[in-house]
């Protein structure tokens, strides 16, 4: 039962992990296209 939960945990948090890299990899493309002038 805890193995189980530990997973869900596991896979919750990389999934928030990849969400805030995403997240993180847009907000400094815009930028770089934003310092463009």
């Amino acid at each position: 039962m805890d193995a189980i939960a530990q997973g869900d945990g596991d896979r919750a948090e990389r999934a928030a992990r990849l969400h805030i890299s995403e997240g993180f990899r847009i907000r400094l493309k815009m930028l770089a296209e934003g310092s463009d002038d």
